[in-house]
């Protein structure tokens, strides 16, 4: 079967974002929120996520940033103030893009490298469309990155702590580009589960719907050891 490449995104389906980037003057907020609503809902098709509850969404700036948060009263994508304040415009969109694919994929509560591998692929991709020149600097970055962690590092990594390992979004990412090269973009999406508002992802069921041929690729690119017929839960456990 001939696997389906994702379809590009363009420049020209980001109004908003590009007239965030290209605004003469210091870009505003105002324009920095509609490129983030427009980057929510690319993330949400790209993905087959209904956004729900999620499809409101407040941009907020700290020093800590960037961060996303959805509570009772809301979601928050919180940029990281030095980069919206300095103007780095570039910076802000890739931070944007990122945590706006988390919103629209990930469980507040229970988040995995499958969530950073994805909302990394979707925040370069984003990039590749509105700034060339960035993307290519960021995936050198991430491919360097990622030589300071193994796969099997990267899937004992708890998510949810203040700041994750050196090479873990590098490891992430090469490790999304690895599947995808192998099983193709269709495969990989399932791992979103689409059609379904934000959750978990459930790599144990999505392994074993994948033929034998796919699943050494999976085993390789996760670092997990050998093949063993009925036992993919162990291989990929976090240990």
């Amino acid at each position: 079967m001939a696997r389906r490449a994702p379809r590009a995104i363009t420049a020209r389906e980001l109004t908003a974002t590009m007239a965030y980037l290209t605004e003469r003057r210091h870009a505003t907020r105002a324009r920095l929120a509609s490129a983030v609503d427009e980057l929510l809902l690319l993330a949400a098709r790209e993905h087959g996520k209904e956004l729900a509850h999620r499809a409101s969404v407040e941009v907020a700036t700290a020093p800590d940033g960037p961060t996303w948060d959805v509570t009772e009263h809301g979601t928050t994508i919180t940029l990281e103030s030095y980069a919206v304040e300095h103007d780095f415009r570039g910076q802000v969109i890739y931070q944007a893009a990122h945590e706006a694919a988390h919103v629209a994929l990930t469980d507040a509560d229970a988040g995995t490298w499958i969530d950073e591998m994805l909302a990394t692929r979707f925040a370069v991709r984003v990039m590749e469309a509105v700034d060339p020149e960035y993307a290519r600097q960021t995936i050198r970055s991430l491919l360097a990155e990622a030589e300071l962690m193994t796969p099997r590092e990267m899937r004992r990594v708890q998510l949810g702590d203040d700041e994750y390992p050196g090479g873990f979004y590098g490891r992430a990412f090469v490790t999304g580009q690895h599947l995808e090269g192998r099983l193709g973009w269709t495969a990989l999406r399932r791992l979103a589960r689409p059609g379904q508002p934000a959750g978990t992802s459930d790599l144990t069921s999505w392994f074993e719907q994948l033929d034998e041929l796919q699943r050494r690729s999976v085993v390789v690119a996760l670092g997990a050891g050998p093949v063993r017929a009925g036992r993919p839960r162990r291989l990929l456990a976090g240990g």
